[in-house]
């Protein structure tokens, strides 16, 4: 059991997320005051780490080293497949569940059998949402 504990603990330490990732969201602090650092992670790169940010407008990654001396605001892309790595990522993390929503408060509208759930996000006081109501 106790070998179990030490192993996992030098797992753990081993880490080197855990030894930049307060490094990482001091010196983003310092220098983006007005921007909140949701998540640090290592990056699908090696020696780079992923940085979620919740700005003003809205979610975004960047990418920095360990200590944050280089911020890298761009996408990732695998050469190989094409794919956007960082686009994925964005699209996994801002993803809402639509089980999640609470349908018990909306208005409903039910149109055929009711099978299909379509959800519409609103604002009564908006007027442009008005007029495209």
């Amino acid at each position: 059991m106790m070998r179990n504990i030490l192993i996992a603990v030098a797992v753990l330490l081993s880490f080197p997320a855990f030894a930049g990732e307060a490094e990482i969201r001091q010196v983003l602090k310092v220098k983006y005051p007005n921007v909140r650092v949701d998540g640090v992670q290592p990056a699908p790169l090696a020696g780079l780490y992923e940085v979620r940010l919740q700005t003003q407008e809205g979610p975004q990654i960047i990418y920095t080293d360990a200590q944050a001396n280089f911020i890298i605001d761009g996408s990732i892309v695998d050469a190989k497949s094409g794919r956007n790595l960082t686009e994925e990522r964005l699209r996994k993390i801002t993803a809402i569940e639509f089980s999640a929503l609470p349908l018990d408060l909306a208005v409903k509208v039910q149109r055929g059998n009711g099978k299909r759930l379509l959800a519409m996000f609103t604002d009564p006081y908006c007027p442009d949402c008005r007029r495209l109501e």
